[in-house]
């Protein structure tokens, strides 16, 4: 058994990993960025884009975050609150994608 350290951090990464390819495809197909606004959009659009936001939220939480420090000047506080809410996001995503991928191959 690994050491769970070690397995939190692979879950980690695995989540941040697979949002992030979420993140790039959905720009490579739509041509803009996903963002949480698509949520707001009228009939299977915003469908649609409740489970590509599931997968890809904490990329875009992220990249939301390092604009508001950056550009609006927010304090580090919240900017450290909102990535570690994206780290949970990813880690919690990373453990469904290994059950996923455990469940599939049995």
């Amino acid at each position: 058994m690994p050491d769970p350290r070690i397995e939190t951090l692979l879950l980690l990464a695995a989540g941040l990993a697979f949002a992030g390819l979420m993140s790039e495809a959905f720009h490579l197909i739509a041509g803009r960025r996903v963002s949480f606004t698509l949520l707001t959009r009228n009939g299977a659009a915003g469908w649609l884009a409740a489970p590509l936001l599931f997968v890809a939220g904490p990329v875009v939480l992220l990249r939301n975050n390092y604009r508001a420090y950056v550009i609006e000047r927010r304090p580090l506080r919240f900017v450290l609150v909102g990535a570690a809410l994206a780290m949970s996001w990813s880690f919690l995503t990373g453990s469904l994608l290994m059950a996923l991928a455990e469940w599939a191959s049995r």
